[in-house]
């Protein structure tokens, strides 16, 4: 998918160095998502570069991908800020925002996952649900902490009160919190938050309409 963002006459050449670095095949992958949430060309060789800087500078780091995490990305802007290096083909915010992206996407891949949060950190409703996914679907914890992000924010959303949760309001919610986002992390998405209006409804906490 490469090949479709960098087309110039040094388009060939830029490709199959991509390709051939260490973590050519995650780049062509993130390319490949990046099109098909149609990315501008120029925006997309912007995250790609972001991308390939960040796996770079990782590497150099020793940190290997099974680390990368939000703690790495705010690193790798430390590193932004301090210095300029070879990749510095756009300013710090641009670059963090290719990371964040090309992290996003590894995860929702399951390339890598998000350390989980304490029990203790979740609110109850989560808890809850967690417990309803294990015991009623088998739903093992891996998949469960990819979930536990957007139903996070929905809670915040409705003030921790299920009450609050109509259609109206969940389709509100759902447009504003995947604004901008990818087809991949957007399909995600909408599995977490209809799973858990399927909790909310079969344990009595909202009304089946």
């Amino acid at each position: 998918m490469l090949e479709k963002f960098f087309n110039s006459r040094s388009g060939p050449g830029r490709v199959r160095s991509l390709r051939e670095s260490q973590h050519g095949s995650l780049l062509d992958r993130f390319s490949g998502e990046l099109l098909r949430s149609r990315y501008a060309n120029i925006t997309a060789r912007r995250h790609i570069r972001a991308a390939e800087h960040f796996a770079h500078w990782a590497t150099s780091q020793s940190i290997a991908i099974s680390q990368w995490d939000k703690s790495v990305v705010e690193r790798f802007g430390l590193h932004l800020r301090r210095r300029r290096c070879p990749f510095g083909h756009s300013g710090p915010a641009h670059q963090l925002t290719g990371a964040s992206l090309f992290l996003e996407h590894l995860r929702l891949a399951g390339i890598i996952r998000n350390a989980p949060a304490e029990p203790g950190d979740r609110p109850a409703l989560l808890i809850s649900f967690r417990r309803w996914m294990r015991e009623q679907r088998g739903t093992q914890d891996a998949a469960l902490d990819n979930y536990d992000r957007a139903i996070c924010a929905l809670l915040e959303h409705i003030e921790h009160n299920p009450e609050r949760l109509n259609a109206r309001n969940l389709r509100q919610f759902f447009l504003m919190y995947n604004d901008g986002k990818s087809h991949t992390a957007i399909k995600h998405r909408a599995t977490a938050l209809r799973m858990f209006v399927r909790f909310l409804i079969a344990e009595g906490h909202v009304r089946l309409d």
